[in-house]
């Protein structure tokens, strides 16, 4: 698998066609491509949106594949959010019936904080889910600086 941020309006409008609307402007792609970086082997896009000092929503868009999940990829992933970006926290708005959705962040990490009364429309309800770069088990975490007291 291949990730790139290259050429950010074909990854954009590629993962607006799985979503089915447009992205805020202010919105970055990151494609996941099978062998190459041809339009033919792009199997999923994480799209970053209202991303802020420190937070920034976070869509992930596939081809239906699951295949591109692989741990190398999910490291990357969030190593681009957290550490290229300096993100803290991302989040994730998913209908309350996408099984499969709230199952992968869970597996991810995300943590399920809240239920949005029609959070993705009129009478469609949606579940909040978050992880935080602290939170975050695929990223390698900062050592904290070491304290000596002296006699």
């Amino acid at each position: 698998m291949i990730l790139s941020r290259h050429d950010q309006p074909r990854l954009l409008h590629w993962a607006a066609l799985q979503k089915g609307d447009g992205w805020w402007p202010d919105a970055q792609a990151i494609g996941i491509y099978h062998k190459t970086t041809k339009p033919s082997d792009l199997c999923a896009v994480v799209v970053l949106e209202r991303i802020g000092r420190h937070t920034a929503d976070v869509h992930i868009k596939s081809d239906g594949r699951r295949r591109w999940a692989s741990r190398r990829i999910v490291k990357a992933l969030f190593s681009i959010a957290f550490d290229t970006l300096d993100l803290n926290r991302m989040e994730a708005r998913i209908a309350t019936g996408n099984v499969a959705s709230l199952q992968l962040v869970k597996r991810l990490g995300f943590r399920l904080e809240a239920t949005l009364r029609d959070g993705h429309g009129p009478g469609r309800d949606a579940i909040l889910a978050a992880i935080t770069r602290k939170d975050c088990r695929w990223i390698t975490q900062p050592v904290a600086q070491a304290t000596t007291k002296e006699d």
